[in-house]
């Protein structure tokens, strides 16, 4: 990992982090600055291993609604991935409901700070390598072995 990356990472990290400090302060959840700062850290771990296994079992839906549902499914489960950080990590218990309100905070509080700091959003790019895409043949207007005619 060079430098940069981590410095993203980090910088991500810290927005999560305020975004569940305001979640939590919205919905009156007690807690203090060191387990928000592991739920948020949590929040990360779980978002990079459980998300896309979700993801996957929600295909089904998404296919079946044509990816109409996709903001529905995200919402459940950016409220699953909260709701079991914030048990896991915390002895104050958040019922699923708050959960719910959380991810929303949470969601809405990073769209913020992101556009607050100029956070350019995640693109995400699959390459095969560094070898550039083939290039289509010029095609011309006569070719020599066009010649070749068949009668029927």
């Amino acid at each position: 990992m060079n430098e940069k990356q981590i410095s993203s990472w980090v910088r991500d990290w810290l927005v999560l982090s305020a975004s569940v400090m305001i979640a939590t302060w919205a919905l009156g959840i007690p807690g203090n600055l060191a387990t928000l700062l592991l739920v948020a850290a949590a929040i990360s771990l779980l978002n990079s291993i459980l998300r896309p296994v979700l993801l996957l079992i929600s295909l089904p839906f998404l296919i079946a609604t044509m990816g109409l549902g996709m903001i529905f499914v995200l919402w459940l489960i950016n409220s699953f991935v909260f709701y079991v950080a914030w048990n896991v990590i915390s002895p104050a218990n958040v019922t699923f409901a708050a959960a719910m309100l959380g991810a929303l905070f949470i969601s809405g509080a990073q769209f913020c700070l992101n556009l607050l700091f100029g956070i350019p959003h995640k693109k995400i790019s699959i390459s095969g390598g560094n070898t550039p895409p083939p290039q289509p043949r010029p095609r011309s207007r006569h070719r020599e072995d066009d010649n070749d005619a068949i009668d029927i």
